[in-house]
């Protein structure tokens, strides 16, 4: 069992040798919900407006955010945190 773990990462490595810069792609819908994986590797690379961009886009084309909390979509939150960031 762990020797294909093994072989997974050291094969997720040979592609992305530097994995803090990855992205996982979403579209099949398995890496995450929303996005919000992207989302939080461009923030962790500090690629905020790029992040902001990407929200912004989703809020303007009716993309509902699956993710819903009393003071709205993480979306949401993560546009505040932006905004608090820069501010």
């Amino acid at each position: 069992m762990f020797t294909e773990i093994e072989r997974d990462a050291d094969r997720f490595l040979e592609k992305h040798p530097d994995a803090e810069t990855f992205i996982p792609d979403e579209k099949d819908g398995q890496a995450g919900h929303d996005g919000l994986l992207q989302l939080m590797t461009l923030l962790h690379n500090g690629h905020v407006n790029e992040a902001r961009n990407i929200i912004l886009q989703a809020k303007a084309e009716a993309f509902g955010c699956m993710l819903q909390a009393e003071h709205g979509s993480s979306h949401d939150y993560i546009l505040r945190w932006i905004d608090r960031i820069q501010a």
